[in-house]
Formats: C-alpha cells, sequence, structure tokens
C-alpha cells in the first residue's frame, strides 16, 4: 500500500500542475495605479486597479477596481466595474456588473449584468439600462431608466420614473441619533 500511495504523487502533483496552467491563463495581469490623480488615456486590454484623489478612465479597459475621492469612468468597460468614492460616477457602458457606494453615484451609462448601489444621492439615468437586476441603498434614489429584471430600493426617499420588470421598495425611516447610541458606540 504505501509503495502505491508513493507512485500516485507524481501523477496527483501533474494533475495539480495541468488544473493550475488551465485556470490561469497566460498573459492575463492587471495594471495598478495609486496617486493623487490618476488618469487612463489610453485603452489598457487588462483589469485596472487605481487608488487616488481623482480617479478617471477614460479609454476602454476590461474591468476596473477603483477607489477615490471622485471616480469617474468615462469610457466604455468590457467586465465589471467595483467603484468606492465621495462621488462615483459611470458616464459610459460597463459589459459586466457595477458594484459602487459613495456620498453620491450618478449611472449613466448601460450596465451588462447586474447594478448593486448605495449612497446618500443615487441617480439612474433616463434611457440607460441595467440587463438584470438593480439593489440600489441610499438616502435620495432617483431611477429613471430600465431595469430589466427587478429593481429592489431601500431608501428614505424613492422616485421612480423608469421602468423595471419588478419594484420592491422599502422606506427606510430617518431613525435620528439618540443619546445613548453615542455612549454605546454607534
Amino acid at each position: 500500500k504505501v509503495k502505491a500511495v508513493n507512485g500516485m504523487w507524481p501523477i496527483k502533483s501533474i494533475l495539480v500542475l495541468m488544473i493550475a496552467a488551465l485556470i490561469c491563463q497566460t498573459g492575463q495581469a492587471l495594471q495598478t495605479f495609486s496617486g493623487e490623480r490618476i488618469s487612463v488615456d489610453t485603452p489598457v486590454a487588462d483589469d485596472i486597479i487605481a487608488a487616488g484623489n481623482m480617479v478617471t478612465i477614460n479609454a476602454p479597459v476590461d474591468s476596473v477596481i477603483a477607489a477615490g475621492g471622485t471616480v469617474s469612468i468615462n469610457a466604455p468597460v468590457k467586465g465589471d466595474v467595483i467603484a468606492l468614492g465621495g462621488q462615483v460616477y459611470i458616464n459610459s457602458d460597463v459589459g459586466g456588473k457595477v458594484v459602487t457606494a459613495g456620498g453620491s453615484v450618478h449611472l449613466s451609462g448601460d450596465i451588462g449584468t447586474n447594478l448593486v448601489a448605495a449612497g446618500e444621492q443615487i441617480n439612474l439615468a433616463a434611457g440607460k439600462s441595467v440587463n438584470r437586476d438593480a439593489l440600489l441603498m441610499g438616502g435620495q434614489v432617483y431611477s429613471a431608466g430600465k431595469v430589466n429584471g427587478t429593481l429592489s430600493v431601500s431608501a428614505n426617499q424613492f422616485n421612480n420614473s423608469g421602468t423595471a420588470l419588478a419594484v420592491r421598495y422599502h422606506k427606510v425611516e430617518d431613525q435620528g441619533r439618540r443619546d445613548d447610541d453615542l455612549k454605546a458606540g454607534f
């Protein structure tokens, strides 16, 4: 039995290496950027990870993960966008999903799959579409676009002049802070 087990490890090792080679496609990498002002002005056939006070994508890229005071996506993104910022602007089409959070989130591009957005103010622009479902959570949510699936909203204020297959709205009541909250650390 010991010889059989010892004889199997090279085969198992080769299988693991073959699987790893298939999963990890060659040539796949990512581009990282950081600094005060980040501006991607030439096309990048790769994934972008960027952090800075101002992050601006002005040329087509494969996917974006960005964090900054202001994040602006002004060119098409082939895959997904994950963006966090004080102000987030998605001004161009995204082929995959968008996950974003910010003080204000402005969505002015078509979204290929799903949308998840959180912020004090969220705007889904007129004439723009989300091909699947949208989950919007915020203080004020304005939807003038088209959601081909379910539009789920949790907000203090919700204005829907757009369309969706189904709309689910949960009104968040303004709780206010109590003195006990501050003592408890909330």
